[in-house]
């Protein structure tokens, strides 16, 4: 999603009066401002405005009052936006359209379920990929045929949000289901991104079948640190005590640095964890 944040100053205590006028502004640029503070007021006449500008003739305004309405930080999403913000999945811009799926994904409404499957269809990937990641926050089970489906698409970001959103919906499907997600997730962790193998093996491990065992050791030689070290993680969940020897060498021999930390932290924290599980295998 391209918006950016607006390079205009916002008062510390905007008045409500002003904002609301100001969205009548002729200079785009100041009702983009006026929507973003719009945003932060928990009041019901911003909220009204900000339905209203889901109907600006400008596409970053519009993109703008579909992301404050699903909640910024810590200012609460506007749980009576989810109809319109519906109807945004339909708007000519892509990033409008992405705006809205991400807000319907955190006021989790079951009544954006169908509408954001469409999505997954959209010709944007932007679209696709925050739609996927919001029908996994939305525990949608039913998206989970097609979110296999887009777990192959040409988009990385696409793939990577297909993945997090199976990891998600990994409590909520049934077993039968699992069977059939695990073998394409195994297939995933050779996808060509970094960032897909990660989560992918995140989305391993929150499954919990150990015919993922296998696999992911061959990925402990990934050239990526941060696919080691998902891999690592993954390991110590699924609680198979026959990775302790690779997860040993991992602990005294990658040293690397990832975001998340170092990968011979990462193992020896999965170790433990095994150790814990299986007692019998502490010395």
């Amino acid at each position: 999603m391209s918006r950016k944040r607006s390079t205009k100053t916002i008062p510390a205590k905007p008045d409500l009066v002003s904002l609301l006028a100001e969205l009548d502004h002729p200079d785009t640029a100041r009702r983009r401002t006026a929507v973003e503070a719009l945003g932060h007021l928990n009041d019901p006449q911003a909220t009204l405005a900000l339905l209203r500008a889901l109907h600006d003739p400008d596409r970053c305004v519009r993109s703008w009052a579909a992301g404050m309405l699903g909640g910024v930080g810590s200012v609460p999403g506007k749980p009576q936006a989810v109809e319109p913000l519906i109807t945004m999945l339909a708007d000519t811009d892509a990033d409008v359209r992405s705006s809205a799926a991400i807000s319907l994904g955190y006021l989790r409404d079951p009544h954006a379920i169908q509408p954001l499957i469409t999505c997954l269809h959209d010709p944007n990937a932007s679209v696709r990929g925050h739609a996927a990641n919001a029908l996994g926050a939305l525990g949608a089970r039913e998206a989970v045929p097609l979110l296999l489906l887009t777990l192959q698409d040409a988009d990385r970001m696409v793939r990577v949000w297909s993945a997090v959103a199976l990891r998600n919906l990994a409590w909520v499907v049934d077993k039968p289901a699992l069977a059939h997600i695990v073998p394409i997730l195994l297939q995933t962790l050779q996808d060509r991104d970094p960032d897909v193998r990660q989560h992918a093996a995140h989305a391993l491990a929150r499954i919990g079948d150990r015919q993922a065992v296998d696999p992911l050791l061959t990925l402990l030689a990934d050239p990526a640190g941060l696919v080691r070290y998902a891999v690592v993680e993954a390991l110590g969940d699924l609680g198979d005590p026959r990775v302790l020897p690779a997860l040993a060498r991992i602990q005294a021999n990658d040293h690397e640095m990832t975001v998340l930390g170092s990968v011979s932290e990462a193992a020896t924290q999965a170790i433990d964890h095994l150790q814990r599980q299986n007692p019998e295998l502490r010395h």
